[in-house]
């Protein structure tokens, strides 16, 4: 990591366990950063044939891998299925596969939307937030202790 430069400058975040931060970042709760499981868009289905994506619990990875070999017409997976689109979050809200991580920044989408297992909490990134560092933000160790210290029962 030693050829990461420090930032200029840097400003206490307001946040204990955060520490520090860069004097030019916004410090802000993550529903100020992302959506929470956006709605289907109207567009999506207009064209109940399209081939979307199809994404079940096992083929979401630990690393952050998914494997996209499955798809699905849009009219089989409309309802009682969580929408995603190309770029955003997904992470699995259910014990154990949340604190072993099993989560993804979407990309690389047929169609650049999809649909998979309701056991996942979809997160879209607003104005201004790289979906990347969303991605980085709930894969962290630090986020999967929080939620694992909230959860219960196995649903999370």
């Amino acid at each position: 990591m030693s050829h990461y430069k420090p930032y200029p400058a840097y400003k206490d975040s307001g946040v204990e366990w955060l520490g520090k931060v860069p004097e030019h970042w916004v410090v802000s709760r993550l529903r100020f950063a992302a959506e929470l499981n956006p709605p289907i868009s109207q567009a999506v289905l207009s064209n109940l044939d399209a081939e979307v994506s199809f994404l079940p619990m096992e083929k979401i990875g630990e690393d952050g891998s998914i494997n996209l070999e499955l798809t699905r017409p849009v009219a089989d997976v409309r309802n009682g299925y969580s929408y995603f689109e190309n770029g955003d979050v997904a992470f699995a809200k259910v014990t154990p596969c949340f604190e072993n991580g099993k989560g993804a920044l979407l990309r690389n989408l047929v169609g650049h939307i999809g649909f998979g297992t309701t056991e996942i909490t979809v997160l879209r990134a607003k104005e201004k937030i790289d979906p990347r560092f969303l991605n980085y933000v709930v894969q962290s160790d630090r986020f999967r202790g929080f939620g694992s210290g909230a959860m219960t029962g196995a649903g999370g």
